[in-house]
């Protein structure tokens, strides 16, 4: 009787844990659903933006105060999308370190991650690996063969080497320039508007406003700049 007891006892626990464990996940699943994202730079704040270059903290996409558990890589197409947005509005603008940084991030972890793939099919023998390591790795392979399969091979790890050289040199630039970047889109704001000659909103102004803004400064001090040599011909 005494075991029966005990195994019963046991059961009962694992059930609790078990009946536990899914209410947790319903909750977090309805937290998701309910939570909102910014996913246009129209809307996403600036302050958010620059807060994600120098944390890289996805999390800043939703529209909440407080950071919830969530799963960053599934904001990661998101700000894949916002970076692509940012860079088109931007035209000439010139990207600061930061933006530069997760810009090479994006277009080296992408070219890694294909790499990668069409090796792993080139080992199966998957025929389909060679056009995607011609056109999309410039690696000049036309069969699969032990040589070719070892030259591939060396491509991975160099690309896996220069990938890692690069975010350790990201890592310490933002460890070395933490407080300047920190400051990178206060000081921004306080300088549109000294140029301005209006308040702005540092908490509210969109990452689309921002761009047009700094356009907007630029071209007031080109043309005070242009005035200025006037002045001095005269």
């Amino acid at each position: 009787m005494k075991t029966k007891k005990s195994l019963f006892g046991i059961q009962n626990t694992k059930l609790s844990q078990l009946l536990a464990w899914l209410k947790i996940n319903r909750q977090k699943r309805r937290n998701q659903r309910s939570l909102k994202i910014y996913n246009n730079c129209d809307f996403l704040p600036a302050w958010r933006f620059f807060k994600i270059l120098e944390t890289d903290d996805k999390r800043y996409l939703l529209k909440c105060d407080k950071l919830p558990e969530y799963f960053e890589h599934l904001l990661e197409p998101v700000w894949d999308d916002i970076i692509n947005q940012f860079d088109k509005l931007n035209g000439e603008f010139v990207l600061t370190n930061a933006i530069r940084d997760e810009v090479e991030d994006i277009i080296m972890i992408n070219s890694y991650i294909i790499l990668k793939a069409a090796f792993e099919l080139m080992q199966l023998g998957e025929k389909k690996a060679l056009p995607i390591l011609q056109n999309d790795c410039g690696v000049n392979v036309t069969d699969i063969t032990p040589d070719s399969i070892k030259k591939v091979r060396t491509q991975v790890l160099r690309a896996q080497t220069k990938l890692q050289i690069h975010q350790l040199k990201k890592a310490a630039r933002k460890e070395n320039n933490e407080k300047e970047e920190g400051n990178t889109y206060i000081r921004s704001v306080i300088q549109m508007s000294s140029i301005l000659g209006r308040q702005l909103n540092k908490d509210k102004i969109t990452v689309t406003e921002w761009i047009y803004l700094d356009k907007e400064c630029k071209e007031i001090i080109k043309i005070k700049k242009e005035h200025g040599r006037r002045s001095t011909v005269k």
